[in-house]
């Protein structure tokens, strides 16, 4: 097998378009929405200052491994892997792709490494750690065989993540209307996003810049990165279930970014407060307004996705309804 390096890459515009392609030819026994090509190329280019390495292994025939390792300022004793594919049937790939993502590590003169990250922990990707008959868009869906190939490599469960599937709407709906009724009684509002309005980019960028501060392994972006990623997704989205909570003064406090999946079920899928207005019943509010919405376009099913585990998210979407079954996710790290 060959292993193959961007930096090492004669023709680099070819390296990345095989790199990018890889995920769509690699598992198709296992059924999972996998990024297009186009998106990841994209995320590349937008992140181009980064300093990183991808790597790409070769069997003479065809293109079976990929990984990309990359330095990050959230802490300079990291190096972080992501996009990370392989055929699954042979874990020794796996050991050939993170023996090069070591050897980057030492290079530049780091000793931890963390992942998967595509990139910027605002792109997670993560490894599945269950749910795996059941893969939506959104989540990330590695084949289970990967974290338990990873292990055998010494390297450690590290930060966990679960999205919660809940029996029915309805509970979720209760469950927040008090504080909804309460916060509309002492003068807050609600509005529905609009990325299309003066000044709403901003707004948003500015929110989540705050509001994501306290993430795990936070690094900012610039506006212009967070406008050719996020926003550039959200182009033809529906934002009937997204809301901003204002206060009496008419300021935004938070938002709730949701929408529809396949099976009738609402997705909370980010839920951002301005550190110095974060209260349960704000963010109760919020979400009642989602799941409001929701109930009257018929939809019967919710879920708290991608949550962190054992900060205070975890402990309000625990408790917004009875959960039908929970996806949880891991990073995993290693000290050379």
């Amino acid at each position: 097998m060959k292993i193959e390096k961007l930096s090492q890459a004669t023709d680099k515009e070819e390296f990345i378009k095989n790199f990018a392609a890889l995920n769509l030819s690699l598992n198709q026994d296992y059924n999972r929405p996998a990024s297009s090509p186009a998106s990841v190329v994209h995320l590349l280019n937008v992140f181009k200052d980064v300093p990183k390495e991808l790597i790409l292994i070769h069997d003479g025939a065809n293109y079976i491994g990929r990984v990309c390792a990359n330095l990050t300022k959230a802490d300079e004793d990291y190096v972080l892997f992501g996009f990370l594919e392989y055929d699954r049937s042979k874990k020794e790939i796996l050991k050939l792709l993170m023996s090069e993502v070591e050897a980057y590590t030492k290079s530049n003169n780091r000793n931890k490494i963390m992942g998967p990250i595509d990139i910027n922990v605002w792109f997670g990707n993560r490894f599945k750690m269950q749910g795996f008959d059941d893969n939506r868009s959104w989540e990330p869906n590695s084949p289970k065989e990967y974290l338990e190939h990873i292990q055998t490599l010494d390297y450690q469960l590290d930060q966990d993540y679960l999205s919660c599937f809940y029996t029915s709407l309805m509970p979720c709906y209760e469950r927040t209307k008090t504080a909804y009724d309460k916060v509309v009684s002492e003068g807050y509002t609600f509005r529905t996003i609009d990325i299309t309005k003066n000044g709403e980019i901003d707004k948003l960028y500015a929110m989540n810049i705050g509001g994501f501060s306290q993430n795990y392994f936070y690094e900012p972006i610039s506006r212009e990165q967070y406008e050719m990623t996020h926003i550039l997704a959200l182009k033809d989205f529906d934002f009937q279930y997204s809301y901003f909570i204002l206060d009496q003064n008419g300021k935004e406090l938070g938002y709730v970014f949701s929408y529809p999946d396949h099976d009738k079920r609402i997705i909370i899928k980010s839920l951002v407060m301005d550190p110095n207005a974060r209260g349960a019943r704000l963010s109760s509010a919020l979400v009642h307004m989602s799941i409001k919405q929701a109930k009257e376009n018929g939809i019967i099913l919710a879920c708290g996705a991608c949550v962190r585990k054992g900060n205070i998210s975890e402990h309000f979407f625990d408790h917004l309804g009875d959960k039908e079954r929970v996806h949880e996710y891991t990073l995993v790290s290693k000290s050379l």
